[in-house]
Formats: structure tokens, sequence, C-alpha cells
């Protein structure tokens, strides 16, 4: 279930089926000397509710097991719970085919100009042009973003899966109707668009992003996800992205730290930033401090 780019405009979210792998791949962003940096990591307290986490993930192109520090592993195992955004294993194929195309056959090819449609065909490969045609503009730029990166389990999936090994519950904030919402939004073509205008650009601030996840680079990560330039481009797609999601999901969250001690791992641009569930929890009169800064 590629989906929403939750780590910002040029990163991507991850569910149950993964985009089939490009041609060529490229090399590994560089290992943080000493082995993984710090994770996106907080710990929540306070309001009578048991010690529970926030954990930022990337969606694709890391190894949960191997580049994820340890601390985040220890965090999951001390939790009773998992939150995460949807639960991927509810989603059926037919919801699946639902959210990555389009019912109009010539969907994506309208709405970009020829230049742009040769760059998609060019950086997606092993897809029919007329599967293309029908791809929505999301789905095709999370297909373009994960040729990208180092071809990984998704982080999700291994955090799903790993709960369910534990026996540990797990519980999404998005239900499949607020998915498919977010998934068709018409603001995904105006990114795909400027994506295409610009493909080197895209492409480096992907890896940038990369290499500050790894290295737990949490002051990169605010200025590559949240840069002026990027949130002035596209306004409404950041409102509907972060600040509104992040919005639904605080009583949400509230309500499953009131029934134990939850691990809650969602893309880390929801906890970076002025916006943030970090600071909106805050708010709300939770202590939430970072752990391994």
């Amino acid at each position: 279930l590629a989906c929403k780019h939750d780590s910002g405009p040029a990163t991507t979210e991850q569910g149950t089926t993964s985009p089939p792998p490009a041609a060529q791949k490229p090399e590994p962003t560089a290992k943080p000397a000493g082995g993984p940096g710090a994770p996106f990591l907080w710990r929540v307290t306070g309001k009578d509710t048991e010690e529970s986490y926030l954990f930022g993930t990337m969606h694709l192109g890391v190894n949960a097991e191997k580049q994820v520090h340890p601390t985040a592993w220890s965090a999951f195992e001390k939790s009773e719970q998992v939150v995460v955004e949807i639960v991927s294993s509810e989603i059926s194929v037919a919801q699946a085919q639902e959210l990555f195309f389009l019912t109009d056959p010539q969907g994506l090819r309208k709405g970009l100009s020829d230049a742009q449609w040769t760059t998609l065909r060019e950086n997606i490969k092993g897809y029919p042009e007329e599967q293309l045609a029908r791809t929505s503009p999301l789905m095709a730029s999370v297909l373009i973003s994960s040729s990208w990166l180092p071809s990984q389990p998704p982080m999700d999936q291994y955090i799903e899966n790993r709960a369910r090994t534990a026996r540990k519950s797990v519980h999404g904030l998005e239900s499949f109707e607020e998915t498919r919402s977010f998934a068709h939004s018409d603001y995904h073509i105006g990114y795909l668009a400027v994506m295409l205008d610009d493909i080197g650009r895209a492409k480096t601030e992907l890896l940038s992003m990369h290499s500050a996840y790894l290295r737990g680079d949490r002051g990169a990560m605010v200025d590559l996800v949240f840069s002026k330039e990027n949130m002035a481009k596209f306004p409404k797609l950041y409102e509907e992205l972060f600040l509104a999601r992040n919005k639904a999901w605080i009583p949400k969250l509230e309500r499953h730290f009131q029934n134990g001690r939850t691990f809650v791992a969602v893309g880390a641009g929801h906890l970076l930033g002025d916006h943030s569930v970090v600071a909106m929890l805050e708010a709300k009169g939770y202590e939430v401090e970072p752990i391994l800064k």
C-alpha cells in the first residue's frame, strides 16, 4: 500500500503492497559512523497515563532491523499496544486497487504535459503505458521515489508484523475511507508535475532526507521536510498532509494512551515542526521528551 508522503513531499508512506523494483537501484546512502543515529523517538508521560512512545518512521529505503537505533525497539518491547497510521493488513486487494488507480483510463496522462509524461515514463520502469496512465498521481510519485532509495521492506509493514508476532494489539489512526480521501486529493497532481519538472532536485532532496534520517539529524529533517520553498509551493498539500491529520490524530492518541503503554509509529514529519503531534500533545498537558536526541 504505497501511499502518503509522510516524511515530506519527497518521501513516501507504505502499506500492503510494494512498488515494482526498478531496473537499477542507487547506491545505498552512506551509513552513519558508528552505527544507527539517534532514533526519532519521544517519551510521552502525564495526565494519569502510562509511559508511551512516539516513533518517527521513514517509510521506504531503511532497514528497520539494522539501521534503526535499538532504543526504538526497546521502547517497542516495553509497550502493550502499537498504533500506526493505517493497519495495512486490513486493506484488501480491491481496496488497494481503489487507492492506487484512477477510474479514467487516461487520467494521469491527461493531467501532465507531454514533457512531464515523458519524464514519468523514463523514471518508472516495469509498468505498461496503459497501466501507468491509470495510476494515481500519489502512487506515481511513490513509485519514482522508491526507485531512488535502497530496496528494503517497508518499515510500517515491519512494525505491524513485529507487533503481531509479539502478540501486541495493533490499531490504526485512519480508516480506509480517510486514506482514500487523502490518496485522491486534487493537490497530488500539482506536486507530481513540479516533481517531474525538476526531477534532479526532487531526487537530491529525497536522498538528503534519507541520509538525515539515518543520522538521526532532526534539525536537517525539519529543514528538508518543511522547507520554505516547498511550503510556499504546496500550502494546501502541507495543510492536508500534516496539520489536518495531526489534529485529527490527537483525540485518538489520547484514548490509546488511556488503554495502556503505547508505541506510536507514524511518518517522522508528523513529529517535527511547530504543528507536530509532539507540539499538540504538549499543548494538551502531556510531557513529551526526546530520547537520545
